[in-house]
């Protein structure tokens, strides 16, 4: 699959909450998640239930 780049731009209070349900997912999982991939992770899921 081809990787594309996109930019986003994201309220502030918004990417603190984001980061702090990564982080607790980390922690659970005993495994750095980092913000790239989190962010990723949560668009493919948001792409997945609209189609």
């Amino acid at each position: 699959m081809a990787k594309v780049c996109i930019n986003v731009t994201i309220e502030p209070e918004l990417l603190h909450q984001i980061d702090l349900i990564r982080r607790e997912q980390s922690l659970e999982k005993q495994k750095d998640i980092s913000r790239s991939s989190y962010m990723c992770d949560l668009l493919k899921k948001a792409l997945t239930k609209t189609s």
